[in-house]
This record gives structure tokens, C-alpha cells and sequence, in this order.
């Protein structure tokens, strides 16, 4: 798809860029929102001035606390709103004196009340603000995340930027994505909540990060839209120019109804959402930890539309489970061919019989039989994506067994490098009460985030993401 560069910025870009930064509804509480956005601003930090604003502090952490908005002696381009919902209108006349550019209004019990006068109060809030040229994110939400800038809703996540922007209805769902996958490698260029999108709106947010040039992958969550018509437009302007990976909430009677309880939405026909999906190639998910795991597979895999899998290591019962399960998610798991077994019955003359795809790793006898194996594994032909198990679930059975893991799991990270194709490795110890083993899990889930390949805790959330991952490449592949 060829798009015409952009003559001028868009029109959101001192949004995530700007130079100053107001957090009005301050006090000394830890408790108090507006002071944990004053703290994580400070703490990330901020790459501009930021003023806290309070009626009741002279100072805030050491910083000088303003009266009002026109007490601040510089100019503020964003403002964010921690205070109740009932002073709304006053803090937007207080912006447009001030000149601000950009309002977020953490401030809820608004439309999501479903009460008809709050309803009516955030549609003129929203209003006010939009006829005085200011854009309006929320009510009811948590902002935005902008590491480049040092821009943050959350104090634990993570400094350094990446290629994943994630555009969430949800507050909640917004800081979960950065739980569920920040240590096994996600980064992200921006994270944007928007709650009940009272001016700014999904819509507003996709046509921005189209040409964003931080962003390389699209992550949303939506419960309902504003644009609707408008969204499939830019789905079809995108048509897998960049990945979106959409989790759409509502898709029943029953959640459609907490949607309206929740940012005030209209969840829509869930027919239209898969027809849409299909047709411009959207990476559809049901939950946050599916988000998750296929955004792993995005960032970190080198583009691939293969069908064909082999899986290597754990036990007999996992590996005749593993075959079912990437069946089951469109994949084929090959036998081995001939000329591989005569090979397998020359190296293990006494287990070559046994050794197939998947490769059950407890049938082989040793760690030298086990290495020439899955090198031949990954050095065949008939397969175009492997999948590793560490079998962390046997060997973390006792401290010691901490080493061998460690071992293992240097291998096959070293064997990912070599690859030459898709490789992900599972990570499984199951639920343990042992804290040594439950930071021998954390350690080897770091190690391979480190090392830059995607890792997964079942060999079912990697089939998944994999499948994901293969669908929208070969989609990719038969447009052009």
C-alpha cells in the first residue's frame, strides 16, 4: 500500500510530545491520584517542567504546588485532571485562559453512571473544551504512557521505548498488557487509555499511529466505537501494513451490557467485527493474555507464513499433547523423513526408534544424544517453525536441577540464533510454592527475553500466538 508522506504533523503529535505538563487535584496524600501522577512524572522522568496544582499545598515533594492554573508562570500544553467530576467546567474555563492544548480527564462518574445529568455534564465538558480548540482524552481513564518523552499513568513500567503502540477503551486493560508481557520482552512506543472517549477517540488515536514512525505494531482494545464507519476505513487504508491485533470486548448479551455500565459504549454486531476482521486481515484475540502472547510473536520473529512445525523437548505424554495442539491450531507437525531416521539410527542406535516429531527429549539417553538431535531438528528442511521445550516442569524438580535447566536453556537459546527461522521456547514449571523455583522460572523467562526470542509458559499459548503470527503473514504474503 503506498501512502503519500505527511506534509505537516498530525495534529496529536505535541499530544505525546509535550513541553509541559499540569497534574491539577495535587495533595500530600500518597492516596491522592493527582499526586501519584505528580510522583511518576517526576520519578520516570518527565522531560519538561511539571507542575503540580492544589488548593490546599505550597509545596508537593519539594516542588512549588500552584493555587490554579493561571498561577503557573510558564505555558502548559497538557493538563491532567485528577479532580472530582463536579468541578469540570470550571477547570476547562481554567484551561482556556491558560491556553492549554490538551485536557485528560482521569476525573469519572461521568456517562458511565448511566445517569442522565452526568451524561449531560460530560457532553458539555467535552463540548466547551472542543469549541476552545482543546482535545479532550477520557473522562474516566488513565491517560497516556509515552517513554520517549517520559510521559506515564503506571510507576513500574518500563523506561526504554519500543514498536508497540496499544490503544485500550480500558484503563485496567491498559496497565495489564504491560504486566502480562514486559518481562517476557514487550516495549512499547506509547500506551493510550481513553475511556469514554467524549472527544478523542479510537478512531483519532489509529490515524495517528498509522504513520507513526515509532510505531511498528497496533495493539487496540475497544468496547465500543465512536467512528465507526471511520475505523473500517483506516483498517482498510492499513490492510496489514502494519499489524493491528484487536481484542474486542461484548461479544455476548451479557457483556455487552457491562460495556454500557463501564465507558458508556455501544459494543456492535459481533457478526460485522469478524466479517470486518477477515476481510482487512485484523489479528482478532479474546483476551489480554492472547494480546500478549501474539504481540511477542510480532515484535520479536522474523516474518513467516509456515505451516509446518517441529516441536523438540519434554516428555511423551507432552509431546503427543503438543502434536494435537498444533494440529488443532492449523498447523502441521510432519513426520520426519527417512533420510533423517537412517541418520537418528547411526547417532542412537538404541532409541532411534523413538525419536520423532515431536521429539520426545526423555527417551534420548543423555545431553549429547539430545544436542545432535535438535540440531538436526533445526537444520531440516520439512520444517518451518520450531517450538522448544526447556522442560523446566521435570528438571526444576530440586535446586540443583536449576543448573542442568540453565544449561539446556543456554543451548537452545544459542540454537535460535542459528535458526534461521521462527523459534520460540516454553518456559513451564507449573504453579510452584517453591520460591527457589519460582525465581529459577522468572531467571530462564528473562534469559530469553533477553536474548530477544519470544518465550511462553504452555505449548497451547504458543501454538496460538504462532498461529496468529503464520495467518497474518500469509495473508500478507497473498495480497501482493
Amino acid at each position: 500500500m503506498d501512502r503519500l508522506p505527511r506534509v505537516s504533523p498530525h495534529p496529536l503529535e505535541p499530544l505525546f510530545h509535550p513541553a509541559a505538563v499540569a497534574v491539577v487535584g495535587v495533595s500530600k496524600s500518597p492516596e491522592n491520584p493527582g499526586n501519584q501522577y505528580f510522583r511518576q512524572l517526576l520519578a520516570f522522568p518527565f522531560q519538561g517542567p511539571v507542575y503540580p496544582v492544589g488548593k490546599e499545598e505550597k509545596e508537593i515533594l519539594g516542588v512549588p504546588c500552584y493555587g490554579s492554573l493561571a498561577e503557573i508562570p510558564g505555558p502548559v500544553d497538557y493538563v491532567i485532571s485528577c479532580v472530582p467530576n463536579r468541578q469540570g467546567m470550571a477547570l476547562v474555563n481554567d484551561c482556556i485562559l491558560k491556553k492549554v492544548r490538551f485536557l485528560h480527564l482521569y476525573t469519572a462518574r461521568l456517562a458511565e453512571t448511566q445517569l442522565p445529568e452526568q451524561i449531560d455534564l460530560e457532553r458539555e465538558i467535552a463540548k466547551k473544551a472542543r469549541a476552545a480548540g482543546i482535545r479532550v482524552i477520557g473522562p474516566n481513564c488513565m491517560g497516556l504512557y509515552c517513554p520517549d518523552v517520559g510521559l506515564t499513568f503506571r510507576f513500574s513500567f518500563p523506561r526504554e521505548p519500543g514498536s508497540i503502540a496499544f490503544v485500550s477503551q480500558s484503563g485496567g486493560n491498559a496497565a495489564d498488557l504491560e504486566y502480562q508481557g514486559v518481562g517476557r520482552g514487550l516495549r512499547f512506543s506509547k500506551i493510550i487509555s481513553f475511556g469514554n472517549a467524549s472527544d478523542l477517540n479510537e478512531v483519532d488515536f489509529l490515524d495517528y499511529l498509522i504513520d507513526d514512525p515509532q510505531t511498528r505494531i497496533i495493539a487496540m482494545y475497544l468496547e465500543g466505537v465512536k467512528g465507526g464507519r471511520r475505523l473500517f476505513d483506516l483498517f482498510k487504508r492499513l490492510d496489514g501494513e502494519k499489524p493491528v491485533i484487536l481484542f474486542k470486548a461484548g461479544r455476548t448479551a451479557a457483556g455487552s451490557r457491562a460495556v454500557v455500565s463501564h465507558t458508556a459504549s455501544i459494543s456492535g454486531e459481533e457478526a460485522l467485527w469478524a466479517a470486518v476482521c477477515r476481510q482487512y486481515g485484523i489479528v482478532r484475540v479474546h483476551s489480554m493474555w492472547e494480546m500478549a502472547d501474539a504481540l511477542l510473536a510480532f515484535q520479536l520473529l522474523r516474518p513467516s507464513g509456515g505451516r509446518r512445525v517441529i516441536v523438540m523437548g519434554g516428555g511423551g505424554g507432552g509431546s503427543v499433547a503438543a502434536a494435537d495442539v498444533c494440529e488443532l491450531e492449523g498447523f502441521e507437525v510432519p513426520p520426519l523423513p527417512p533420510e533423517m531416521r537412517e541418520e537418528l539410527k547411526s547417532l542412537a542406535p538404541e532409541v532411534w526408534s523413538m525419536i520423532s516429531n515431536p521429539m520426545d527429549g526423555s527417551v534420548m539417553g543423555g545431553m549429547g544424544i539430545m544436542r545432535r538431535c535438535y540440531q538436526m531438528g533445526i537444520d531440516w528442511k520439512g520444517a518451518d517453525i520450531v517450538i522448544a521445550n526447556s522442560s523446566a516442569l521435570w528438571l526444576l524438580d530440586h535446586p540443583d536441577g536449576e543448573l542442568f535447566h540453565r544449561k539446556g536453556l543456554d543451548y537452545l537459546i544459542n540454537l535460535a540464533g542459528k535458526a534461521g527461522k521462527p523459534m520460540v521456547i516454553i518456559v513451564d514449571s507449573g504453579d510452584p510454592l517453591s520460591s527457589w523455583r519460582v525465581e529459577a522460572t522468572r531467571k530462564a523467562r528473562e534469559t530469553c527475553s533477553l536474548a530477544g526470542i519470544p518465550v511462553y509458559p504452555d505449548i497451547q499459548r504458543a501454538s496460538r500466538a504462532l498461529a496468529h503470527f503464520t495467518g497474518y503473514h500469509r495473508r500478507r504474503a497473498r495480497r501482493r
